[in-house]
């Protein structure tokens, strides 16, 4: 049968045939009857959720629709893989007790170097399984009752994502030294606030330049278009910085690939290169991530400890210090959660003006040498620097 991949996708061709060789097989196995150990009920239970997760993406993109779920079914698989089926495999599932789960945590705790939090998702995703095993009834109660008595306190890094410094930013985005592209990629987290995902995501058809009184960003996708972390699309005023940038960009876009970038295209895509392959399409987390290591040292700025998530807590720290409403800038970030109070259900107030007066507070421009600059308009602001930057 054929696959649905080119030439260049020869490791994606290969996992695809041997997926389909083991739905063959599968159909074909004998069922054996027996005890049933944790491996052979993992096996399954990663099997559905795989399943899930590829009908519930197919979902989306048929229809734009619906949530997609068991987005992280590759990172289970390979918790399950590491963490939990060397210690508890090889048992039956019906005879895992709490002590064999205290026991398991207890080596996790002791003799790796497992982060506090990696450690509680790593039990939730053997609570998960346990809890799912009862339900179908391998097992009469699930074993996974421990406390943090036994895994710990959930204890995150203190200083979470990071952040980077106005000064650090305005660098970033007006450095001569980084390609136009690149300091579009860090606009667009730095002044946007958007994930690594959703700026990779990011079509020219997300950008509406009629909406007033600033453009509006609509951004529904991530990776390879399937959509964003929560599943909603999040509306985001482009800062009058960015809106300059964005302008100056397209033509920029226009020139590296000998025509104008249409709906479809990224805003910024994979560039041409001596070792680029896929030079036009949407950058993978590997290539974003490489993209911001390389930003990162051409300018010589430390990175923060998560280097990319940084540019999001960047934009929401700096439009705090300049006196943005909080309520209003997490709607921007954060779509609601799942439980919403009964006044949430009547709120049909139309918020993109304030939103929009929210993101004009942000006092930044491109540093290109000279001082930052208070933000008066974009276009003037920009001005204002390239004459000083002139000037010197």
């Amino acid at each position: 049968m054929p696959t649905p991949y080119r030439i260049g996708d020869e490791a994606k061709a290969r996992r695809f045939a041997d997926r389909a060789q083991e739905a063959l097989a599968a159909k074909h196995a004998v069922v054996t009857i027996g005890p049933l150990t944790v491996a052979a009920y993992a096996d399954r239970w990663l099997t559905a959720r795989r399943d899930l997760h590829a009908a519930t993406l197919a979902r989306y993109l048929a229809t734009g629709s619906g949530s997609v779920q068991h987005r992280g079914h590759k990172t289970e698989e390979g918790r399950m893989r590491l963490h939990i089926l060397p210690h508890l495999g090889s048992m039956l599932l019906a005879d895992v007790r709490p002590r064999h789960l205290a026991t398991w945590i207890h080596a996790l705790r002791t003799t790796t170097t497992l982060a506090p939090h990696t450690i509680h998702s790593v039990y939730g995703l053997a609570g998960s399984m346990f809890r799912d095993a009862a339900i179908a009834g391998h097992v009469d109660a699930t074993p996974a009752i421990l406390t943090s008595a036994q895994l710990g306190e959930d204890v995150g890094s203190v200083e979470g994502a990071g952040r980077y410094t106005r000064e650090q930013l305005a660098t970033m985005i007006g450095s001569v030294a980084l390609p136009e592209h690149a300091r579009v990629f860090v606009a667009l987290g730095g002044l946007a606030g958007l994930r690594l995902g959703a700026i990779a995501g990011l079509r020219w058809g997300d950008v509406d330049t009629t909406a007033a009184p600033l453009w509006r960003l609509t951004s529904s996708r991530t990776y390879d278009g399937q959509p964003t972390k929560t599943g909603a699309a999040s509306v985001v005023p482009v800062h009058p910085v960015l809106a300059d940038m964005l302008g100056r960009w397209r033509h920029g876009w226009g020139a590296a690939f000998d025509r104008a970038p249409g709906a479809a295209d990224p805003v910024v895509p994979r560039m041409p290169g001596r070792w680029c392959l896929h030079a036009g399409k949407a950058h993978t987390k590997h290539t974003a991530d490489l993209l911001v290591d390389r930003i990162l040292a051409t300018v010589a700025v430390p990175p923060a400890p998560m280097k990319a998530h940084a540019l999001r807590s960047t934009f929401i720290s700096i439009a705090l210090e300049d006196g943005a409403d909080p309520r209003l800038i997490e709607r921007m970030t954060h779509t609601p959660g799942k439980t919403r109070s009964a006044f949430t259900r009547y709120d049909r107030a139309d918020y993109w003006p304030q939103l929009c007066a929210e993101v004009q507070r942000i006092q930044i421009a491109p540093r290109l040498g000279g001082k930052v600059l208070a933000l008066s308009t974009g276009r003037s602001t920009w001005d204002a620097t390239a004459r000083n930057q002139k000037a010197k």
